[in-house]
């Protein structure tokens, strides 16, 4: 987890910042790894947007977390964000 102590040296954290790591971490076959920085980044008051719940739920397919996936569902369904077919497909891939 060197990566995220980088990260959390960083002073400047964006959504995009915080997209490009967990999508690393999701490439990189570190689903869990993903999935907790998905949830600090929430911590921290920063919202996900429709490519970090397509990041989101692609690391849940990974990890046969459905659980976890469905609880990814219910946050999009309150967060107000249009599905996009990037997070349809994950979607139908967990």
């Amino acid at each position: 987890m060197m990566l995220v102590s980088i990260f959390d040296s960083m002073k400047s954290k964006d959504i995009v910042s915080w997209n490009a790591m967990i999508s690393g971490y999701v490439q990189n076959g570190s689903g869990n790894d993903a999935l907790e920085l998905f949830k600090k980044m929430q911590q921290e008051g920063v919202q996900p947007d429709h490519f970090t719940f397509a990041i989101a739920l692609s690391a849940c397919a990974d990890l046969v977390a459905l659980s976890i996936g469905r609880e990814i569902h219910a946050q999009i369904d309150k967060s107000g964000i249009e599905w996009t077919i990037e997070m349809r497909n994950s979607l139908l891939n967990m």
